[in-house]
């Protein structure tokens, strides 16, 4: 009877372990600040599994991937927002590495006043539940990030092409 019950014990985690297994094992996800536009690229890391599902996927119809891709990142980011993208580079599948990466323009969250200008990313850390005050100052022109997200290590760096000036919870004011 106890052998059944550990056996039971065992077959149960082993499910519940495949059920919160998370595929992503790790995102980094760079913004570049260049006049009026923000230049995203996210590169993921996937396990060899969902890596090849997502490459087989891709290769079989390259247009409605890419057209998943460009919805899902509107879905998360962009809600109710008055951003819009452009630019989408092709999707970027990295064997060696095991890595998706996406690249894309961001337009309307840069506003030029005199003497410096402010880039909004509340798009971008709404997902998370993040503010700036959760990053830190690695340069005088860069600001990086990080945040856990059902295990998977997310790695945020923003980038300026002049100094930073200040931020607030998702404004960043930067010398033009």
């Amino acid at each position: 009877m106890r052998v059944l019950k550990l056996f039971l014990i065992l077959i149960f985690i082993v499910t519940f372990s495949s059920i919160v297994y998370s595929k992503e094992l790790k995102k980094e996800i760079t913004v570049r600040v260049d006049g009026l536009n923000l230049f995203y690229t996210e590169k993921t890391t996937l396990d060899k599994k969902w890596f090849d599902l997502e490459k087989n996927s891709y290769l079989k119809d390259r247009g409605s991937y890419r057209l998943m891709v460009v919805n899902r990142f509107k879905k998360k980011y962009l809600k109710q927002s008055f951003l819009r993208t452009e630019g989408w580079k092709d999707v970027v599948f990295c064997d060696e590495k095991q890595t998706l990466i996406i690249r894309c323009t961001v337009r309307g969250a840069v506003t030029k006043t005199i003497g410096e200008n402010v880039a909004d990313f509340g798009w971008l850390l709404e997902p998370y539940n993040m503010n700036l005050f959760c990053f830190k100052k690695t340069s005088p022109r860069e600001l990086s990030g990080y945040k856990k997200v059902d295990d998977t290590p997310n790695t945020f760096v923003l980038r300026f092409p002049s100094s930073i000036i200040g931020h607030c919870y998702c404004h960043v004011w930067y010398k033009q």
